[in-house]
């Protein structure tokens, strides 16, 4: 049921997504006078059409994307349209040079307000935000969890380990020299990936110190038990701290940039053949355990939700702006050495440019795909 969930939730948001994306571009090929021959919703087989004069509306079968059809010079018209009487300025090519570059770019501006608007929805239904740069604390499942109640539940420990306690440090018995002083959840991944808890050994035995945040006491220290299958998993988490009204906004707009700066990061990666970081609508499925984890609250649930859809429209921003052929970047480039120049690339140009990019971009598709299934 819950990948049922997670297949429904994960193509309603990216349909969705690319949908205003695309009305983005309609609302402004409209406005600038550009004869518009079809907004359509989802790709492929046509499920159901509205509309009768020159622009029609279309419900599409695959609900991974969308366009908008617009009167085109080097494009034939759609099949059984060729009919209308479309006048030359109504062509894309022809429509003033500062309009166009408002028609290439408003759907990324769309989806750039998007990401602002889901992640300020996010963080104002839940303000709580964790911050990596803190010491980790733990979660209310897991091993380090099991640890910490069975130390509370022990009478003679007077001092109990609280939901804001964090660790400081940590050690493996079972490996000389592996303890390590923590001040930031970096630290402790960085531990956990020196010191794999995936070992021969059946069960782990890590010591683990916190520190109390709200009195000022020495560290407590606790036992914890790990099995040979949880790897890299202890339960422990980042630290995170409460969000006022203006730290709200602040953060929507700080992050909405950090999360389309990390396209740019990801995408550096392909030319090291690192493809960890890069994920297709299979990868961002699988992403959706991010609020469809049955051990958080209705108002955390919702909350990751608004933050991963921004997280999502983020992407789609930054990424539709790069300069590679078909995305709009690429189109924002080739408009604007048309206004220098003061001419038009060569027709042939343009259509051999899309078709060779078109086809390495379905070819990165193709094998992200394949990544995210088989990883």
């Amino acid at each position: 049921m819950t990948i049922f969930l997670s297949i429904v939730i994960g193509l309603i948001t990216i349909l969705l997504l690319i949908t205003l994306h695309e009305f983005g571009h309609f609302v402004v090929a409209k406005l600038s006078g550009a004869y518009v021959y079809e907004f359509s919703i989802g790709m492929g087989p046509k499920i159901f059409q509205w509309g009768k004069k020159e622009t029609r509306y279309t419900l599409r079968l695959l609900p991974l994307g969308g366009y908008v059809s617009i009167a085109s010079e080097i494009v034939d018209p759609p099949k059984g349209r060729e009919a209308e009487e479309v006048t030359e300025q109504q062509f894309m090519e022809n429509i003033h040079r500062g309009k166009k570059a408002v028609f290439i770019s408003a759907g990324s501006l769309v989806n750039l307000f998007l990401a602002f608007l889901l992640l300020i929805i996010g963080y104002t239904i839940f303000p709580v935000k964790q911050d990596l740069n803190l010491a980790p604390t733990f979660i209310n499942y897991g091993p380090v969890f099991e640890a910490v109640e069975q130390y509370n539940d022990k009478s003679e420990h007077t001092i109990k380990i609280g939901a804001t306690d964090v660790i400081i440090k940590i050690e493996n018995k079972l490996i000389a020299g592996s303890q390590q002083d923590i001040t930031s959840y970096y630290d402790l991944t960085k531990w956990l990936g020196k010191n794999n808890l995936d070992r021969e050994e059946k069960e782990n035995q890590l010591t683990i110190w916190f520190n109390r945040q709200s009195e000022t006491k020495e560290p407590i220290q606790i036992e914890v038990t790990t099995k040979a299958e949880d790897k890299y998993f202890l339960g422990a988490t980042a630290s995170s701290y409460q969000l006022n009204a203006g730290q709200i906004i602040g953060d929507g707009f700080v992050d909405t940039f950090k999360n389309s700066y990390s396209v740019l990061q990801a995408l550096g990666q392909l030319l090291t053949f690192n493809w960890q970081n890069l994920s297709g609508p299979v990868g961002i499925i699988k992403s959706t355990t991010a609020f469809l984890d049955g051990n958080l609250t209705t108002q955390q649930s919702a909350s990751n939700y608004f933050r991963w859809a921004g997280l999502l429209s983020a992407n789609l921003f930054l990424l539709n702006m790069i300069p590679i052929p078909p995305l709009d970047g690429y189109k924002f480039v080739e408009n604007a050495v048309e206004a220098v120049t003061r001419k038009k690339i060569n027709s042939k140009f343009k259509i051999v440019v899309s078709i060779i990019g078109a086809i390495l971009f379905l070819a990165i598709f193709i094998a992200i795909t394949i990544k995210d299934i088989l990883i």
